[in-house]
């Protein structure tokens, strides 16, 4: 291409065809390929292959879009016809308007007309009939106008928008600026059509990796397994009651009583699909929290929603999150919000707060090893919020999660136990680890009853700790978490 105008045009094709990568990424297919064409090259401009299926893709800059006339399309037609293999989808692409005939044309395609009389002939390619020339055209989608900038010196103006907020949203995470990103994703799309190069989905992702582009695949839905889980049928009804009355609970209780498990337990019986997990830690920023919201909301096709979420400013957060949580029934849990970061914990309390007057439709579960700010008794009095206290294991929760081990163990030793620990469901559970590997005695286990609650629970995990393997510990904690 040569001319200032051949450039603007070459910069619309190029960004089309990122976009059109990108938008493939969402439904991340591994057997995909494509072909990106170079532009001295009289084809289509961005192919993709499929399982069974192909894409033929035909860019024109907006002063060949203008001149588009039955004579113009006839070559074009006929190189479809070609190519076509019955499962080929074709489309023409320009940011410049239709002539009349290509906008009855247009019309006729959308309307999936049977394109009887005489209309077909002035596009009907040599060698080629109407029924043959019919069968293509409908599976062919003609944009006018796509994407059209209201700037002749940039008329990729507008798609590179559209790129923009496509790369700032799930499932892709930036590893620098959107901006930096953008020139380095359009550089990777320019070497492929510079190069005619046919490559994979696969090798595509490698190499928006190393531009900065990573893929996520389904990061608010890191709940834990609840394979394991046990009991607690009390709590559960209980929690689920309570959050029924204001749609916002805070779940108390001390480390490894089992506040995760209960939340996650409620969320696979009730709210799988719809739920954003947010485990937090010291690194868990507001933008990573908000990135999380975005990114359900996305996969969830509320996009206006997530969009209203994004590129705020700070002061803007909260108001904005209440405002999706009143319109999107959602559900946010926030999970060891006492493990976040200061600025987290704030941006929390603040969010509570600010919700007391609302009527949200999402639910809100955050759990905690102590109570937080942002409300008080009154509200809960008033249902303006729930709260509840997880305590330990029931005596019939232990004896039920024990039963396997009734041989070794009677119901009077397990209540002993038990009582020991306070019910505790970590040291349950390591208890009966220890005793699947052998590593506990009779002994061990009186002299636990002697001890103070603290000292027995503190004393059979560090025996667990001490007598497990790596892995095994690992399992267990994330059970009893």
């Amino acid at each position: 291409m040569s001319g200032p105008e051949n450039l603007r045009g070459f910069d619309y094709q190029i960004t089309y065809s990122l976009l059109k990568v990108l938008e493939l990424f969402s439904d991340y297919s591994p057997e995909l390929s494509m072909k990106f064409e170079s532009i001295g090259e009289d084809e289509e401009d961005f192919n993709v292959y499929g399982d069974g299926w192909q894409d033929f893709h035909q860019v024109k800059k907006r002063s060949e879009g203008n001149h588009w006339t039955p004579g113009g399309l006839k070559p074009i037609f006929k190189k479809f016809v070609d190519k076509d293999r019955g499962s080929t989808n074709f489309y023409f692409i320009t940011d410049g308007s239709a002539n009349p005939d290509v906008k009855k044309l247009k019309a006729a395609i959308k309307a999936d007309d049977d394109f009887d009389g005489d209309f077909l002939v002035q596009f009907l390619p040599e060698g080629v009939t109407k029924k043959r020339l019919s069968e293509i055209l409908k599976r062919t989608i003609l944009y006018t106008r796509y994407f059209s900038s209201d700037d002749d010196e940039d008329p990729s103006k507008i798609l590179k928008k559209e790129v923009l907020e496509t790369i700032n949203r799930y499932p892709f995470a930036l590893g620098h600026t959107v901006e930096i990103c953008y020139s380095r994703l359009w550089k990777i799309i320019f070497d492929y059509a510079r190069e005619a190069k046919t490559i994979t989905i696969q090798q595509i992702k490698e190499d928006f990796l190393q531009a900065g582009v990573s893929f996520v695949k389904n990061p608010w839905s890191d709940f834990p397994a609840i394979e394991e889980f046990q009991g607690r049928k009390v709590e559960l009804h209980d929690i689920e009651t309570s959050l029924s009355l204001s749609n916002k609970i805070i779940i108390y209780g001390i480390n490894g009583i089992g506040k995760t498990l209960v939340s996650s337990k409620i969320i696979h019986e009730t709210a799988l699909n719809s739920t954003c997990w947010i485990k937090c830690d010291r690194w868990t920023s507001i933008d990573y929290f908000m990135f999380l919201i975005t990114s359900l909301l996305y996969s969830q096709e509320h996009e206006y929603e997530a969009k209203s979420l994004q590129g705020l400013e700070i002061a803007d957060r909260v108001p904005a999150l209440l405002g999706v949580l009143e319109r999107v029934a959602i559900t946010i849990v926030v999970d060891s919000i006492n493990s976040g970061s200061q600025d987290l914990n704030l941006f929390i309390e603040n969010l509570l707060e600010e919700s007391l007057c609302k009527k949200i439709k999402a639910n809100l579960i955050i759990s905690s090893t102590k109570r937080i700010q942002g409300y008080s008794e009154s509200d809960v009095t008033n249902n303006r919020i729930s709260e509840y206290y997880l305590t330990g294991f029931t005596l019939d929760d232990s004896k039920l999660i024990m039963s396997s081990i009734n041989s070794y163990l009677g119901e009077t030793e397990i209540a002993e136990f038990h009582n020991a620990v306070g019910g505790h469901p970590m040291a349950i559970f390591f208890l009966k680890e220890l005793i699947g590997k052998k590593s506990i005695t009779t002994d061990d286990l009186h002299s636990i009853s002697s001890k103070s609650v603290e000292t027995a629970r503190d004393w059979i995990i560090e025996r667990s700790i001490m007598q497990l393997s790596a892995q095994d510990c690992q399992g267990a904690v994330k059970v009893c978490h």
